[in-house]
């Protein structure tokens, strides 16, 4: 009697770690992640949970645009690190490298879960840009998180630029945004 009272006391909490680390690190997500080519680690997942960012929704994004092709482009437009010449046998200077490449284009991965952290959609910015490279309309990643933020619809940018190019109109993205972004502005306003 007393050791099936002091296993299943043993068994509640060996129980509830269980749960709680299929919750901090969804092996499904993991798995999908894989099949996909997407670098995810575990240590991603838990840190997106601990930051409040749903993982489901951002690694799915993620492969979505990967199975689309789409990967985007360094944030910082302009001279890229280049590597410097060296002999090859310098194991620090290889991981330099390594570092300021990461720095300049940091994954997919980071990038939307960055962009929820702010208040976006991971979803609908990797919509816009499904949408846009099927349409052959040249969105950056950038411009579709800002429309996004922003409040505005990446679809309806999406949308706009093409019936613009049906029509033999110019628009340039930079216009169409901010359109976009004011309209999306005019409507909450006049909403309140």
């Amino acid at each position: 009697m007393e050791i099936t009272i002091l296993a299943f006391a043993l068994l509640i909490p060996v129980i509830f770690l269980l749960i709680l680390f299929g919750w901090l690190m969804p092996v499904s997500l993991i798995i999908s992640a894989a099949a996909a080519k997407v670098q995810v680690t575990p240590l991603d997942l838990i840190g997106m949970r601990f930051r409040g960012v749903n993982p489901h929704t951002v690694v799915k994004a993620v492969i979505r645009l990967k199975q689309a092709g789409i990967e985007p482009e360094p944030d910082k437009p302009g001279n890229q690190p280049q590597p410097e010449k060296y002999d090859g046998n310098d194991e620090e200077m290889l991981d330099l490298i390594r570092i300021e490449a990461f720095y300049h284009n940091p994954p997919t991965l980071h990038r939307l879960e960055a962009h929820q952290l702010a208040g976006g959609n991971p979803d609908q910015v990797a919509n816009g840009l499904i949408e846009a490279k099927k349409r052959k309309i040249s969105l950056a990643f950038k411009d579709a998180c800002s429309i996004d933020i922003g409040g505005g619809n990446v679809m309806r940018v999406v949308a706009a630029l093409e019936e613009a190019r049906k029509r033999n109109v110019e628009l340039d993205i930079d216009k169409a945004i901010s359109i976009e972004l004011a309209l999306s502005k005019n409507s909450t306003g006049s909403s309140r």
